[in-house]
């Protein structure tokens, strides 16, 4: 299961539930884009288009037959196994299912105000909750996409568990990020951080990765 390195505030926190499965940062490292001609592409067109992408990728080729009921493309190929539903495993008392609820109760400590401070900074949004630092510090161009690991945990966690509270706290996130979408009001447009980002993606400029926090979020958005 992914989830967000916070780094400095948090290391609190998890240092009480002792997680030890922190996600790697390499892949995630500052790097310099390549200078694809977009100049004149639009914008929002071209944020749609990622959106779409992420969209099909999950409902269709990761997880073949899991959402068969609201594929619009049927699969053309001879399929010879299908994913399951995670609410048709459980795992018995082992090390496994100690990490699991580890992580559940990991999940469940995390403050939704600070994890949120961000999002309502970027749309001019009253709050008074105390952001986290490393990757979602306000000054780093990263910040978002902790919410987005944060929404697939709580979505993988209620689908095993069927435990309310993980579905409750993911809807609890979804609500204000959609607060947050109509306070913006720029056609659907929802992040953690200024367009202006994914400007200097598009104008082939030094940013640090737009495109993977607006998949992250997007991600635990469907999950």
């Amino acid at each position: 299961m992914n989830r967000a390195c916070f780094h400095k505030n948090t290391t609190e926190l998890a240092s009480s539930t002792k997680l030890n499965l922190h996600e790697q940062n390499k892949h995630a490292s500052p790097i310099r884009p390549l200078k694809i001609n977009f100049a004149r592409m639009k914008k929002r067109y071209l944020i749609s288009l990622i959106f779409c992408v992420c969209l099909s990728v999950t409902l269709y080729s990761q997880y073949v037959g899991q959402f068969a009921g609201i594929q619009s493309v049927k699969p053309q190929i001879n399929i010879k196994a299908y994913s399951f539903d995670l609410n048709d495993v459980k795992l018995l008392t082992s090390r496994f299912k100690e990490n699991m609820e580890l992580d559940g109760k990991w999940l469940l400590e995390i403050n939704n105000n600070r994890l949120l401070h961000s999002w309502k900074v970027n749309a001019g949004m009253q709050t008074n909750g105390k952001p986290y630092g490393g990757w979602e510090a306000l000054d780093v161009e990263l910040r978002g996409h902790s919410a987005g690991h944060v929404l697939s945990g709580l979505a993988l966690m209620y689908a095993s568990t069927g435990d309310q509270k993980y579905k409750s706290k993911g809807d609890s996130l979804v609500r204000v990020i959609a607060e947050v979408q109509v306070v913006l009001n720029k056609d659907g447009y929802i992040s953690a951080f200024p367009e202006n980002l994914i400007n200097r993606a598009i104008d082939g400029k030094q940013v640090w990765a737009p495109w993977y926090t607006l998949h992250k979020i997007m991600q635990g958005l469907i999950d």
